[in-house]
């Protein structure tokens, strides 16, 4: 039985998007190098289709045929395992299995898609030995769990074996001057995320093994070459509500079931769209999930400006998010985008974005009554300190009007009748002239903000 496991997965490599267009043929340049000096560190064959080049927006498809590819879509880099190097890569998996789990599946090729927002999307093609499996999967239930487990342990593999020395790899070219010259690094250190605050590493650029970086996996089953005990395994794991039709393929949450589908690899590449897209979807929503429950939690003036950052960054790269998707949706051909439709409905996309729109406005209106109540705690502080100034400088007044006609008098040995105030008049210091003037200053700044404030 063949099956194909789409697997997300996080990843700690997080590229700075706006520093990449700004220098977009030194960052095509540097991504081509680590091409060219990484596969054979990882047993692998890397290409990278990845392009900041503001010369070629105007190009959207490169053919009749071909679909439009915007910048989320388009992974930093592709690694493929085949032949030997599928072997290679089964035999570290298996490493990880029990003894009666080990040869009940081989790989055949696999494939991780790794982009840039901590994301990266694991394509596994397994034959499965139904016959070798009849001891811990006898229904669709544990199949399912099964061959998630499977692309959890591929997930950590890969983790080592190819993301992490390609990290590293990218992080040494970065370094060079001769490929970055610019003061700036193109990588994200995790002290610097925003939307990505759940992943945590105690020794960056190394995964956290105690953690697993498998978000989900989503299981492909191909009925061409199944046999009938197969098909009754299979079908049952469609669960209801699958969007099923009759060109070829029947999706539900998790599974797909390919029967008398054509292009499977055409499906499995849209069906990665999808995913990658879910899953910034999906981040976003946790991001706001933990921002809203700090709002809550807190209320000072500092925390307010840092959660005012952090919702402009994720309010920023929701909006990013939904226009590489709106565009990458309207670029499809007709029946990609038919297929592509179908797969992001049994997703249920449409209410995740939704739903992020509704956390959105909340957070938005939390934070405003925030400002509100910090705005209100400043004008009364500032009330308070113009009073106090006030009160300070009409006492410092009569203290220096009483001081001066004292020494005025004493010096000229004089005895007017009304005490010195003569010779002030005649003779007024600056500090005293200074001492009213701001005065008036302090008395015409709120006046005029009484009567020129909108009243609208």
């Amino acid at each position: 039985m063949h099956v194909a496991l789409i697997a997300p997965i996080r990843t700690l490599i997080n590229l700075d998007t706006e520093l990449a267009h700004a220098h977009p043929r030194q960052f095509s340049a540097l991504l081509k190098h680590i091409c060219e000096t990484s596969g054979d560190s990882v047993c692998s064959t890397m290409t990278t289709d990845k392009r900041a080049d503001v010369e070629t927006d105007f190009t959207k498809y490169t053919s009749l045929d071909a679909d439009y590819g915007t910048w989320f879509a388009e992974p930093l880099v592709r690694i493929d395992f085949a032949g030997e190097r599928a072997s290679v890569l089964e035999a570290q998996v298996e490493a990880r299995l029990t003894e009666d789990q080990c040869g009940a599946q081989a790989i055949e090729s696999a494939q991780i898609q790794i982009f840039d927002n901590t994301l990266a999307i694991v394509v596994l093609h397994l034959f499965v030995r139904t016959d070798r499996i009849t001891g811990f999967a006898r229904t669709p239930g544990e199949l399912e769990r099964y061959l998630t487990h499977y692309a959890a342990e591929a997930a950590a593999v890969l983790q080592t074996v190819a993301i992490e020395p390609y990290l590293r790899r990218f992080l040494a070219v970065q370094a060079d001057p001769q490929f970055w010259p610019h003061r700036r690094t193109l990588l994200k250190r995790p002290r610097e995320f925003v939307a990505f605050k759940d992943i945590s590493t105690p020794d960056y650029p190394v995964w956290d093994p105690s953690r697993s970086s498998l978000m989900w996996a989503h299981r492909v089953f191909d009925l061409s070459s199944c046999t009938l005990h197969e098909r009754e395994l299979i079908r049952p794991a469609l669960r209801a509500g699958a969007v099923a039709n009759t060109k070829g393929y029947s999706v539900g949450w998790g599974n797909t079931v390919l029967e008398r589908f054509e292009e499977p690899e055409n499906y499995i590449a849209l069906c990665c769209a999808v995913q990658h897209f879910y899953c910034l979807v999906d981040i976003i929503g946790s991001a706001q999930r933990r921002l809203y429950r700090s709002v809550v939690a807190s209320s000072s003036a500092r925390s307010f400006r840092d959660y005012n950052r952090v919702f402009d960054r994720l309010e920023i790269f929701r909006a990013e998010t939904s226009s590489e998707f709106a565009d990458f949706q309207n670029g499809l051909q007709d029946r990609n985008r038919a297929i592509f439709d179908d797969i992001a409905n049994s997703f249920t996309m449409p209410d995740l974005v939704q739903a992020i729109d509704t956390k959105s406005a909340v957070i938005k209106e939390r934070l405003s009554r925030m400002a509100l109540a910090n705005s209100a705690v400043s004008q009364r502080v500032s009330s308070v300190a113009i009073l106090l100034l006030g009160v300070i400088e009409i006492v410092s007044l009569v203290h220096n009007i009483y001081w001066y006609s004292q020494d005025v008098h004493t010096a000229e040995g004089n005895t007017d009748p009304v005490y010195g105030v003569t010779d002030l008049a005649h003779a007024t210091s600056f500090d005293l002239v200074f001492n009213i003037t701001a005065i008036l200053v302090l008395l015409a700044i709120p006046a005029w903000i009484f009567f020129k404030r909108d009243i609208r």
